[in-house]
């Protein structure tokens, strides 16, 4: 009898995460900002079992005779009385999905970032912009994916999500320890994403975005450690704001 469990128990986590900039500009539809090579802890997600206006965004339902129901998300700006501008979203924002979230912790700051006061700026402007990502993470080793803990490694897949940042930025800084950063994103409908006429069948290639794992001494391949590329119905259900998963082959 062949052996499973080698193959079908997640063991460990992967300490990494890609956090897109979505840009329809591009022939991915993305440009990178943030990559992390040092989370805290294993980063989690959260499938919901479907959307629901509880997430944050807020919907116009339509109840058939049949008692269906047609839902719209509504689009409410919030203006406040004193000056005129805009005010806070909810924490999921007027375009939540519902369908899902994403938590990481983070030990340090993005790849090639000058300082961790300036990453927790641009964190800052970001959410003040109610800005939304693709973020994508690992979904962890198995036994048998994880080779000798360097060369032969590799995850046994990826997961996906367009979201917006839904927590406070809270930081207390630590006397002789690290100051971790928790980032949850709520997922978001994205229907502008991809949305050109001319691009019918969009796929995303991650091609060259691999991150390198420090072990000391020695590094697992950021060739490794390259996301699954997108196709065109992967990009539908982001599209829709739900999270998607993709196995490496």
């Amino acid at each position: 009898m062949a052996s499973t469990t080698d193959k079908q128990i997640i063991l460990y986590g992967v300490p990494v995460c890609w956090v897109f900039d979505l840009d329809v500009a591009t022939p991915d539809g993305i440009i990178d900002l943030w990559q992390f090579d040092n989370l805290g802890v294993n980063p989690t997600y959260k499938i919901m079992a479907g959307g629901s206006s509880s997430s944050g965004g807020e919907n116009i339902d339509i109840t058939r005779a049949d008692g269906g129901i047609i839902r719209f998300t509504k689009t409410i700006p919030i203006i406040k009385g004193e000056d005129d501008t805009k005010a806070v979203e909810s924490s999921g924002g007027t375009s939540a999905s519902g369908f899902g979230e994403m938590t990481i912790v983070i030990n340090e700051s993005y790849i090639g970032a000058s300082s961790w006061t300036a990453f927790i700026k641009a964190v800052q402007a970001k959410k003040a912009n109610s800005a939304k990502f693709l973020i994508v993470f690992p979904t962890g080793y198995t036994h048998a994916r994880k080779g000798a803990m360097g060369i032969g490694i590799i995850p046994d897949g990826y997961v996906y999500m367009i979201g917006s940042i839904s927590n406070d930025i809270e930081q207390q800084i630590q006397a002789g320890a690290a100051t971790t950063l928790t980032l949850t994103f709520a997922a978001q409908v994205a229907n502008d994403w991809f949305d050109a006429p001319d691009n019918t069948s969009p796929t995303v290639s991650f091609t060259g975005k691999g991150i390198p794992i420090k072990r000391g001494g020695s590094t697992i391949p950021a060739t490794n450690n390259v996301p699954v590329d997108l196709i065109a119905a992967d990009i539908t259900d982001l599209q829709a704001g739900k999270i998607i998963l993709k196995e490496v082959a």
